[in-house]
């Protein structure tokens, strides 16, 4: 996962400690089911992450509008 940030951002993953880290972060990335019910209380930025099945992304594709780079 690491590997997909770029060099220059100042990003760190932090499983161990999740409400430290949530608390002490300026956005936070995390999964839809997991987190961010958390975040919200803590009044921090987030990026909500999905999974979606094969077929979910394949019916989804003609009705939303990305740069092709994302699908």
């Amino acid at each position: 996962m690491e590997a997909r940030f770029p060099s220059d951002w100042h990003a760190r993953f932090i499983k161990d400690d999740a409400y430290n880290a949530l608390a002490a972060a300026d956005l936070a990335i995390v999964l839809q089911r997991h987190r961010h019910v958390e975040t919200a209380l803590l009044g921090k930025p987030m990026i909500v992450v999905y999974r979606l099945s094969p077929l979910t992304a394949l019916l989804a594709k003609p009705l939303v509008r990305t740069s092709s780079s994302a699908w």
